[in-house]
């Protein structure tokens, strides 16, 4: 199998495998309809397969993907907004029921998306990002 990551113009770095040694890759580009800067073949096994943050890639001057500090940071804030949201919903519902000890403690995580942006992970390294990503998903699924 050959394996491209693609550069598309919207700034998004795409993994793309092709098993049939016939198949040309820009023939395959053009028929997923995606308009692209640049694209590089890779070695096996050299795709990511860690896909937390995967709209962040970015590729680095020697074609290895990388997160995208600021893409991160940005798909960061967009996950804590949904938590947000998701705890006012509640925050509304429990305030209903007269559930204050539920609502203070959606008061607190609340307050905890509302620090994101302050925590050290926020600007630290790829794996902090992950890490701090991943911590907010969770709060937005449980």
């Amino acid at each position: 199998m050959r394996n491209y990551l693609i550069k598309a113009t919207d700034g998004r770095v795409l993994a793309m495998g092709i098993i049939d040694p016939e198949v040309d890759v820009e023939d395959e580009l053009a028929k997923s309809n995606t308009t692209y800067v640049s694209y590089v073949e890779v070695p096996e096994g050299s795709f990511p397969t860690d896909r937390t943050l995967r709209d962040s890639w970015d590729l680095d001057g020697s074609n290895n993907v990388v997160i995208d500090t600021t893409k991160a940071q940005a798909e960061i804030r967009d996950v804590r907004d949904r938590v947000l949201s998701k705890l006012d919903v509640d925050a509304f519902a429990a305030d209903r029921a007269g559930q204050t000890s539920r609502l203070t403690d959606i008061d607190a995580l609340a307050q905890t998306m509302r620090d994101v942006p302050d925590d050290a992970r926020f600007t630290g390294t790829d794996t902090d990002l992950k890490n701090l990503y991943t911590e907010i998903e969770r709060d937005l699924y449980d």
